[in-house]
């Protein structure tokens, strides 16, 4: 038995504010010079979020920093594939996402950092975005 797909639906204006203050915080752990430089890119996002994790600042009881940390790595899987922010709804409530245009595949970056560190999973959170980029690729192609 599947579960039926999320509902997709546009970012509220307040939404959309919502993930630029999540990016905000992320972007005041990095130093200044390298907002422009290597932060400006999807490998630069996801050097600072390894960094972040690796040190272990986040704890169960931080959710608001690990979903910041789950924006900005959503904003490197936009940049990488082309997807796009929107929120999906489904009976368990409404929540950020990403999708690929004019494809089903619907990621929650949000929820998989939560997991992560609820787990306390010690992948490299490179790998793992190289393991879904390259998942979605081949799904695509």
């Amino acid at each position: 038995m599947t579960a039926d797909p999320p509902t997709i639906q546009r970012m509220s204006p307040e939404e959309e504010r919502q993930l630029a203050k999540h990016r905000s915080f992320v972007e005041s752990l990095v130093p200044e010079e390298a907002i422009s430089g290597s932060y400006a890119t999807a490998a630069g996002k996801l050097d600072v979020l390894h960094a972040v994790l690796d040190a272990g600042f986040f704890g169960l009881r931080k959710r608001q920093e690990l979903d910041s940390i789950g924006v900005v790595l959503g904003d490197a899987f936009v940049q990488e594939l082309g997807m796009e922010w929107v929120m999906a709804e489904d009976p368990g409530g409404r929540d950020p996402a990403i999708v690929l245009p004019g494809t089903s595949v619907v990621l929650y970056p949000l929820t998989m950092i939560r997991h992560r560190v609820e787990s306390r999973e010690r992948n490299d959170i490179r790998e793992v975005f190289e393991g879904i980029t390259s998942e979605i690729r081949q799904l695509t192609n």
